[in-house]
C-alpha cells in the first residue's frame, strides 16, 4: 500500500512540474509576442528558431502559441508573408493536435487576408489546403476551413462555382451548430465576393429556421433575406399546396415569423431586415399590421367584440358562462398557408416586445428594447416608399409615443416626422401626440416640436387643442420657448385654412367693440402672434 501511494504522489509531481515548465515557456512566449519588435535583417532567422522549436516542442499548447507568433509575424511591415504561410503549411503536415491545427488554419487565414486577390495561384492554394483539412473532426478546424474558402476563392463561375457552393452547402446539415452557422456564413461571404448564389438552396436555408440553435437561425435569417433581395421574382412553392408565390414574398413571410422567434438577437434582426425588404407585395405587407387572434387554428372574438355582443343583446355578462371567448369559427388548417400565419401580426408583435437587451456601449443603462426599436425604425423605412402602409402604421406609431422607454419614444416621434408627407393627423391622434408633451427630457418635447411642425392636421379644433397645448407646456417648461415658437411657425405657414377661423379667438378681436390691447411681452400673444403673422 505504502508503495502505491508513492508512486502515485510521484507521478502527480511529476505532472506538476510538467504544468510548470509548460506554463513558464507559454510565458516567455507571450512576453515575446506582447514585445515584437524585429529587425528586417532578423525576421528570417526567427521564422526559422519558431519553425524548429515547433518541430521538437511536445506541449500543444506551446505549438499553438507559436503558430500564433507566426501571424504576428506575417503582419509586421515588409515580412514575407508567401513564406511564413507556405511554412505553416509545412508544420500541420505531421500535427495531430485539433487545437494546433485549428491555430494553424487561422494562421492561414489572417495571413491570406494580406494578399491581393489578384494573385489567384496563391489563394488557390489555400482554398486546397482547407479542403483537405476540412476532413478533420474538430468543428474549430472546420470553422476555419470554410471560412478559409469563404474569404480565399477565386472568383470563378459555371460549373466550378456549383462544386464549390456544394461542398460548402453539404455543411447545412452537419452535426454540429457551430459548423452549420459557418457554412451559412460562407454562403454569405461569397456572395459579397460577387459569387453567383444558387437560389435552389433557398428550400434548405429555410429549413434551418427550425434549428435548435440561435446562432444558426440567425444566420440563416440573413441568407433568407439576401436571396429574397437577390432573387425577388423567382417562383417557389408553397408547402402543402400547389400554388406558387414569388420569393421575395415567401422570404418576407419566413422573416416575419422569426419576429416571435425564442432568441432576442434574432427576433431583434428580424425586425431589422423587415425594413429594407421593399419589393414585397402590398397584400403580404399589409397582413404584418393585423391584430387577429389565432389560437389552435381557430379566430378568437376579441374583448372589443365580445363587449359588444353583449351590449346589442341587452344582457349582462353573468360570469357563468364557460368559454365565454370560445373560438368562433372553425378553419380548415390545410387552408392556412405559411406565408400568411408567419406574416400576420409581425410588426405588432415586434412593437409589443418586452425583453431589455444590454448593449455594450451604454453600461449605465439596465437594458434598452431591442426588439421594439428595430420594428419601429423598419416600419418607419416601409412606410417612406409607400403612403398607403404609412397610413395603415400610423396609429401604431402613434401608440409607440407612450413608450416606457425614452429611446423608443424618440425613435418613433422621428419616424412620424419622416413619414409625415403621408399622413394626416387625426384629432384623436393628436391627442395621444400632445400627452407626450408632459415627457420630463427635453429631448423628447423638442422632437415632438419638430414633428409637429412637419404634420399635417385634419380639422381646426384638433389645430386649437394643438395650440392650447403648446401654451400651457411653455408655462410649464419656460426653457423650451424659441422650439415652441419655431413648431407655431411652421404650423401657422402649413395650415393657413385652419388658422384663419380661429384669428378672431387668438388675437381677442370683436366684430363691434374695442378690445383692450394685449401685452406684447405676455407669452401667449407672442405665441399666437408667430402663428398667425409669421410666415
Amino acid at each position: 500500500m505504502t508503495a502505491v501511494l508513492k508512486k502515485r504522489a510521484l507521478a502527480e509531481y511529476s505532472q506538476t512540474i510538467q504544468d510548470v515548465k509548460t506554463a513558464m515557456m507559454l510565458y516567455d512566449f507571450c512576453s515575446v509576442s506582447d514585445n515584437l519588435d524585429i529587425e528586417q535583417s532578423d525576421l528570417q532567422e526567427c521564422i526559422k528558431k519558431l519553425s524548429d522549436r515547433f518541430k521538437s516542442e511536445s506541449e500543444s499548447a506551446v505549438r499553438v502559441k507559436i503558430l500564433s507568433l507566426l501571424s504576428d509575424i506575417g503582419h509586421e511591415n515588409n515580412a514575407d508573408v508567401a513564406t511564413i504561410v507556405d511554412e505553416t503549411i509545412s508544420l500541420l503536415k505531421n500535427d495531430k493536435s485539433h487545437k494546433v491545427i485549428a491555430q494553424g488554419m487561422s494562421t492561414i487565414l489572417k495571413l491570406g487576408k494580406l494578399i491581393p486577390d489578384s494573385v489567384t495561384a496563391f489563394h488557390q492554394k489555400l482554398v486546397e489546403v482547407a479542403k483537405l483539412y476540412l476532413r478533420d473532426v474538430s468543428h474549430a478546424v472546420k470553422c476555419k476551413c470554410l471560412e478559409i474558402i469563404g474569404v480565399n476563392s477565386p472568383i470563378c463561375t459555371g460549373e466550378e462555382a456549383e462544386n464549390l457552393l456544394h461542398l460548402v452547402s453539404s455543411y447545412f446539415n452537419n452535426d454540429d451548430a457551430r459548423v452549420r452557422s459557418e457554412a451559412f456564413s460562407t454562403i454569405i461571404t461569397l456572395y459579397e465576393r460577387r459569387f453567383q448564389i444558387n437560389p435552389k438552396i433557398y428550400v434548405d436555408v429555410c429549413e434551418a429556421l427550425k434549428d435548435d440553435y440561435e446562432i444558426v437561425r440567425h444566420v440563416a435569417l440573413k441568407l433568407i433575406w439576401l436571396l429574397g433581395n437577390t432573387y425577388p421574382e423567382n417562383e417557389v412553392l408553397v408547402p402543402s399546396s400547389d400554388h406558387e408565390i414569388r420569393l421575395i414574398d415567401d422570404a418576407f413571410g419566413k422573416i416575419c415569423n422569426s419576429v416571435t422567434d425564442l432568441s432576442m438577437h434574432v427576433r431583434t434582426l428580424a425586425a431589422k431586415l423587415l425594413g429594407s425588404m421593399k419589393l414585397v407585395s402590398p397584400k403580404f405587407l399589409s397582413q404584418t399590421l393585423d391584430k387577429k387572434l389565432m389560437s389552435n387554428m381557430r379566430r378568437k372574438r376579441t374583448a372589443h367584440e365580445l363587449a359588444w355582443e353583449n351590449v346589442t343583446s341587452g344582457e349582462w355578462a353573468s360570469g357563468k358562462k364557460w368559454a365565454d371567448d370560445a373560438p368562433r369559427e372553425v378553419l380548415d388548417a390545410e387552408s392556412i398557408s405559411l406565408m400568411s400565419s408567419g406574416a400576420c401580426g409581425a410588426f405588432v408583435h415586434g412593437l409589443e416586445d418586452e425583453f431589455l437587451g444590454i448593449y455594450k456601449d451604454t453600461p449605465l443603462l439596465s437594458g434598452l428594447p431591442k426588439v421594439r426599436s428595430a420594428a419601429v425604425e423598419s416600419l418607419c423605412q416601409l412606410s417612406i416608399s409607400n403612403p398607403q402602409f404609412a397610413n395603415m402604421a400610423l396609429d401604431f406609431l402613434v401608440d409607440m409615443f407612450n413608450d416606457e422607454i425614452e429611446d423608443v419614444r424618440m425613435k418613433s416621434i422621428d419616424s412620424l416626422r419622416l413619414i409625415s408627407e403621408h399622413i394626416i393627423l387625426r384629432d384623436d391622434q393628436l391627442e395621444t401626440i400632445l400627452g407626450a408633451l408632459e415627457d420630463f427630457s427635453q429631448e423628447v418635447r423638442e422632437g415632438l416640436h419638430r414633428m409637429l411642425a412637419s404634420c399635417r392636421m385634419s380639422t381646426t379644433a384638433g389645430l386649437k387643442m394643438c395650440v392650447e397645448k403648446l401654451l400651457d407646456n411653455l408655462k410649464r417648461y419656460p426653457q423650451d420657448k424659441r422650439s415652441t415658437y419655431k413648431c407655431l411657425q411652421r404650423i401657422g405657414s402649413q395650415h393657413p385654412e385652419l388658422v384663419l377661423p380661429l384669428v378672431p379667438q387668438f388675437l381677442n378681436i370683436h366684430p363691434f367693440f374695442d378690445m383692450a390691447e394685449p401685452d406684447v411681452e405676455n407669452p401667449q400673444c407672442i405665441l399666437f402672434n408667430t402663428l398667425i403673422f409669421i410666415e
